[in-house]
């Protein structure tokens, strides 16, 4: 889907590129791309320390990715361009940065219009006293054609509660693995059928899983080639076959139950 780009791992709904994506996101085609889904990675602030368990200092700061350049200098090579008319970004993003996130979508031609929020249900412990932090943000913003589109039927909640895969002890060896469940419902809602995802920042591959399951067609880009042998793994093990029906009622049961 990248022309004269030789993919990672291929299959006939996804396809998985090794690379920077600062290099890659401008050969994509113009208006090609219906929803841009992703989990970008943005600098821990040095000093700062998340605890998982007894790997005290697995996410020690040293800044990292973005730090020098601002985590959104992605937005410009990418929107609106490969953007189609009506297609949508939702970006989970750092809940300090959000703003910034706002306006850098703003300047690049799409319209911030709902958030989507991942609630924890346990939060993973700090080693300093003070609150930690149990949920994190999705900006959703479209390309404006018209009306709003929409996918997802009636009402769906925005929030998604529970614990993630490394919480669970079911990670696929990603740090931040997002869970699957608000990723299917967040790519039914804002595509429809056949539409094409893009996760410039694919990490495990979890966005590529839930397109692949749903029907949807996806470009995947890692820089970092143990994820994307981690991500082709995944795909290559996942087969189509989540039903609007089904996702629905899994909704239900996630929402309604674990509220009750």
């Amino acid at each position: 889907m990248i022309p004269n780009v030789e993919p990672y791992y291929a299959d006939v709904d996804v396809v998985l590129y090794h690379g920077d994506c600062r290099e890659l996101l401008p050969l994509i085609p113009e208006g090609s791309i219906d929803l841009v889904l992703t989990d970008p990675p943005y600098g821990i602030p040095q000093g700062a320390v998340f605890a998982h368990g007894k790997r005290r200092d697995s996410l020690r700061g040293t800044e990292g990715f973005n730090a020098a350049s601002g985590p959104y200098d992605w937005f410009p090579l990418l929107l609106p361009r490969a953007l189609c008319d009506g297609g949508h970004v939702a970006i989970f993003l750092d809940l300090a940065t959000s703003g910034e996130a706002i306006e850098s979508l703003k300047a690049c031609g799409v319209t911030p219009w709902h958030k989507y929020y991942l609630v924890k249900a346990s939060v993973a412990p700090t080693p300093r006293p003070l609150f930690a932090s149990a949920v994190e943000e999705c900006v959703i913003a479209e390309k404006r054609n018209g009306r709003r589109h929409w996918y997802g039927g009636g009402a769906c909640p925005n929030r998604w509660i529970g614990m993630t895969p490394n919480q669970l002890g079911a990670g696929h060896g990603h740090e931040t693995e997002k869970p699957l469940e608000p990723m299917l419902v967040l790519v039914s809602a804002l595509t429809p059928e056949n539409a094409v995802v893009l996760d410039p920042f694919a990490g495990s591959g979890t966005t590529g899983v839930a397109a692949k399951q749903l029907g949807r067609k996806c470009v995947l880009i890692e820089i970092e080639e143990k994820y994307c042998a981690i991500a082709a793994k995944r795909l290559e093990a996942t087969e189509k076959g989540v039903s609007v029906k089904e996702l629905k009622a899994g909704q239900k049961t996630l929402f309604e139950v674990q509220d009750g």
